[in-house]
């Protein structure tokens, strides 16, 4: 099974730590494939775990979806991708943590891809 665990971010914090160490236990103990997908990097400081996170798995089953240095018009193309990618990755379960809608207001999810 493949599974895409979208976080919303994942600078410094509990959800990406929170992440980290789901994706740890996933792998000792199941052989599902684990993909993950950040919809905003805010930050290239402070990244311990998201750089943990990276180190974990496979090269190509990690993406940061887009920037927030980038104009909001580039931002949302990028993220309008991501439907494209779980076709791609061939995604079985994607995992939210936290509502889409509860996205920070600058870092919205929208309607067509909750849809």
């Amino acid at each position: 099974m493949k599974i895409l665990y979208l976080a919303p971010h994942l600078s410094t914090g509990g959800m990406p730590a929170f992440l980290l160490r789901r994706i740890q236990e996933m792998q000792q103990w199941t052989e599902h494939e684990i993909y993950v997908a950040e919809w905003t990097k805010y930050s290239d400081a402070y990244t311990v775990q998201r750089d943990q996170i990276e180190t974990l798995l496979d090269k190509d089953h990690f993406v940061s979806l887009s920037d927030l240095a980038e104009s909001k018009e580039i931002q949302m193309a990028k993220k309008s991708k991501l439907v494209d990618l779980c076709y791609k990755w061939g995604i079985d379960i994607i995992h939210i943590d936290e509502i889409p809608e509860g996205f920070d207001g600058f870092n919205p999810f929208p309607i067509e891809l909750q849809q």
